[in-house]
């Protein structure tokens, strides 16, 4: 099972069980009624079929089958939710989920520099966190920066990547992007 993160439980919603879940993308249709989603928390995961779900800008208020009070819902409270991949609708041409990258090569121009090993959804933007040989740096997925992802080719193109500070921990053979 290929698992795509929609978002988290931001809060427990009313006394009988609802939650408010906050979408990545606040378009994304796929907590409806009958969907199986997974919940992970700390390592823990359970599934759980959506009763109800009614949409508010940026959250959707979810009520799970077999959940039916606030102490239930409040034990979800900063779970991660994601669906099956299969359970997504087929992209256009010039579509892809963001699940998609991780794992590609990161180039900028022609020479590769990295491996994509994350996609962070943060405020003001989702971000590529790309490995590379002396080190880690984030980078947002809009343009001036993105340039092109080549899913046949497996590469995501950025540009500008100077603009952006390397962090953390040199690579390890065991995580040295292939060249």
């Amino acid at each position: 099972m290929a698992a795509i993160v929609l978002g988290y439980v931001a809060a427990a919603h009313g006394l009988k069980g609802e939650v408010r879940v906050k979408l990545f993308h606040a378009e994304s249709e796929a907590l409806t009624p009958g969907a199986s989603v997974t919940l992970m928390r700390e390592g823990n995961g359970q599934t759980l079929v959506v009763d109800r779900a009614v949409r508010h800008g940026d959250h959707v208020r979810v009520a799970f089958a077999g959940i039916d009070s606030r102490d239930a819902a409040e034990v979800l409270v900063r779970s991660e939710v994601s669906v099956d991949r299969s359970a997504l609708p087929e992209l256009g041409d010039d579509e892809v989920y963001l699940a998609d990258l991780v794992g590609l090569k990161a180039a900028e121009g022609d020479q590769v520099v990295g491996t994509i090993e994350e996609v962070l959804h943060h405020p003001a933007s989702d971000c590529a966190r790309i490995r590379e040989i002396d080190g880690v740096r984030e980078v947002p997925l809009h343009e001036p920066y993105l340039v092109e992802i080549d899913l046949r080719e497996g590469v995501v193109r950025f540009a500008h990547l100077e603009d952006f500070e390397k962090t953390g921990v040199a690579a390890t053979p065991e995580t040295t992007p292939e060249r």
